[in-house]
C-alpha cells in the first residue's frame, strides 16, 4: 500500500556550527504544499536563492553530498535528508543562512527528534514508489560497490572494512523504530591517520569536534561507539540521505561494500535510468524525429535535463544496412553516421527544449571540431552524450560525444536551426 505524502505540522529552528565550513549557521524547516519535495532557500549577498534537493542538482565535493542550482550551492545535506527519510517527511522548505546546515552531533538524531516533536501532517496525494525489478550494480575506482536486488520494502546490508577501520556489518530493514534506534544516532567519523591530511584541505572538517565526529582508533573504538557497529550504521545513514534525492520511495535490497557518497551518487543515476522516469523509448523518439528506417540512429533516450544535456543510446548490430557496403569483410560504422547519430540526439534535446512548444522543426546546419578516436563495430552499444553550449529561439549549439564502454569514439560541436514546419 502506498503511503500518503506528508509535511510538517509546525516550523522548526536549529542552529550551530557547520561540519566542514565551521561557521555559525541556522536553519528553519517549514511546511510545504503537496508535491513540493525539499527546497533549500539560501539567503546571502544575492538575496534568497532556491536549490532543489534532487539528484539532478548533485555537485561533486569531497566527503559530502552537495547540491548546486544556477551557481548556488548547499552542501553536507545528507544528515538532514536522512532524518527526513527515516521519519517519513516528504515536503518541506529549508531556510538556511549559509551553505551548510548545522552539524549538531554529527548524526541524524537531533534533526529526527525535532521533526517528530513538530509533528507530521498527512497530505492528499500518495508518495510515488519505485520498485527495483532486476539487479542494479555500480562500483567506483576506490573499490566501493553497491548492488540493489528486488525486495519488498527497503533493506540495506552494509559491509565496512579498510585501512584503520574495523570489520563491521549491519543489516537494516527500513522502519521508524529501527531507524531511530540503530541508524539516526550514528555519528560521522574520521580515522586518526587522516586528521593531519584533512587539516591541509580548506573547507574540510573545519567544524569537526569530539562532540560531532567519532575519531577512529581501533584500540579504543569499542568504548567510544555510541551504538554497536556505529561506523557501518553511519554509512547507511548517509545512503538513506542520498537516496532521498531520488524523490520517490524505493523498494529494494541494497548490498554495499566499502561504499560512500561517490558510489551513492553513481547509484542514483542508474536508478534513474532503471525507473524510466526521464527516458524516451523508440516510439516517443519517432514522434520527435522526422526519420525512419534505415536512417533512425537513436534507439533510446536514457537521460534528459532541460537546458543542460541529453544522453541517447544506439545498439549497433551486424544487421545495419550500411555494413553491407562499408568494410564488409571487417565492418566498421561510418564516421559520418556517428555524427548523424549525435545530431539526431541533439535534435531531440533541442526539440524538447524549444521546438515542441510550437511544433517546429530542428535542422542540422553545421559541424565543427570533429575528432574520431575509436572504431565502432557490430555488438557495440553507443552512448550519445549532448551538452548545451548556446541556446536561442532560432538556433542551438551543442557539444557532443559518442562513447563505447567508456572509450571516446567521436566528438564534435553541432549547430542546429529551428524553423517553422512547412
Amino acid at each position: 500500500m502506498k503511503s500518503k505524502q506528508t509535511t510538517l505540522a509546525s516550523a522548526i529552528e536549529i542552529g550551530g556550527k557547520s561540519l566542514h565550513l565551521g561557521r555559525d549557521v541556522s536553519i528553519r524547516l517549514l511546511p510545504a504544499e503537496v508535491n513540493t519535495g525539499i527546497i533549500f532557500k539560501k539567503s546571502g549577498e544575492n538575496g534568497v536563492v532556491e536549490v532543489k534537493a534532487s539528484y539532478e542538482q548533485l555537485s561533486e565535493k569531497p566527503l559530502r553530498t552537495a547540491l548546486e542550482q544556477n551557481g548556488d550551492c548547499v552542501e553536507t545535506v545528507e544528515h538532514l535528508l536522512a532524518a527526513a527519510h527515516g521519519v517519513g517527511l516528504h515536503n518541506f522548505i529549508v531556510e538556511i543562512n549559509d551553505s551548510e546546515p548545522p552539524a549538531t552531533d554529527g548524526s541524524a538524531l537531533v534533526f529526527s527528534q525535532k521533526i517528530l516533536d513538530a509533528g507530521l501532517v498527512e497530505q492528499e496525494e500518495d508518495r510515488k514508489v519505485f520498485k527495483v525489478s532486476k539487479p542494479i550494480s555500480i562500483s567506483n575506482s576506490k573499490g566501493g560497490n553497491i548492488t540493489v536486488y528486488p525486495h519488498k520494502g527497503l533493506k540495506v546490508t552494509y559491509v565496512l572494512g579498510g585501512e584503520g577501520l574495523p570489520d563491521q556489518c549491519v543489516e537494516y530493514s527500513h522502519n521508524l523504530d529501527s531507524f531511530l534506534k540503530n541508524i539516526a544516532p550514528a555519528r560521522t567519523f574520521c580515522r586518526e591517520f587522516e586528521v593531519e591530511k584533512l587539516k591541509e584541505m580548506p573547507g574540510i572538517g573545519d567544524g569537526a569536534t569530539e562532540e560531532n565526529t567519532l575519531l577512529v582508533n581501533l584500540d579504543s573504538l569499542d568504548e567510544k561507539q555510541r551504538i554497536n557497529n556505529e561506523l557501518a550504521s553511519h554509512k547507511i545513514l548517509d545512503l538513506l540521505g542520498d537516496l532521498y534525492l531520488f524523490g520517490m520511495d524505493i523498494e529494494g535490497h541494497f548490498v554495499c561494500h566499502h561504499s560512500g557518497h561517490s558510489c551513492n551518487h553513481l547509484l542514483l543515476q542508474e536508478l534513474r535510468k532503471a525507473s524510466g522516469e526521464f527516458s524516451l523509448n523508440i516510439n516517443s523518439i519517432k514522434e520527435i524525429l522526422p526519420h525512419a528506417y534505415p536512417f533512425l540512429l537513436v534507439d533510446r533516450i536514457l537521460d534528459y535535463r532541460e537546458n543542460e544535456r541529453v544522453v541517447g543510446l544506439k545498439n549497433v548490430t551486424v544487421n545495419e544496412p550500411f555494413f553491407v557496403g562499408h568494410f564488409p569483410d571487417e565492418p566498421i560504422m561510418p564516421g559520418v553516421l556517428l555524427i548523424e547519430a549525435l545530431a539526431q540526439t541533439g535534435a531531440v534535446f533541442i526539440y524538447n527544449n524549444q521546438g515542441a512548444k510550437a511544433q517546429r522543426l530542428v535542422l542540422f546546419t553545421g559541424v565543427d571540431k570533429v575528432k574520431f578516436r575509436h572504431r565502432v563495430v557490430p555488438g557495440d552499444q553507443l552512448i550519445l552524450e549532448v551538452e548545451s553550449k548556446t541556446m536561442k529561439p532560432s538556433m542551438g549549439l551543442v557539444k557532443a560525444r559518442a562513447t563505447v564502454e567508456g572509450a571516446l569514439a567521436c566528438e564534435a560541436e553541432l549547430k542546429f536551426m529551428i524553423v517553422e514546419k512547412s
